[in-house]
């Protein structure tokens, strides 16, 4: 399994999240959308503030993606063993 890490430059640490979101949107999601990854890409983010800025983000882009937060609840019991 592939991983990709970037380094973001933001001026200062107030702007790190609007450099986050400015980069993935405009360097990092063109290229996962054409490329064969698109089907199987998994993404971090690491506030439950820029989930939702991401999730609206690929909601209004008519995008297909599941999505799991720490308040996502699920119907039935999932066990996942490794």
């Amino acid at each position: 399994m592939q991983h990709v890490f970037n380094r973001v430059p933001a001026s200062d640490l107030a702007q790190s999240e609007d450099a986050r979101f400015e980069y993935f949107v405009s360097k990092v999601f063109p290229s996962i959308r054409s490329s064969t990854l698109s089907k199987r890409t998994c993404i971090f983010v690491p506030t439950y503030f820029e989930y939702v800025r991401l999730r609206n983000f690929m909601r209004s882009s008519e995008i297909v993606f599941a999505g799991i937060s720490e308040y996502f609840f699920f119907k039935k019991k999932i066990i996942v063993s490794v």
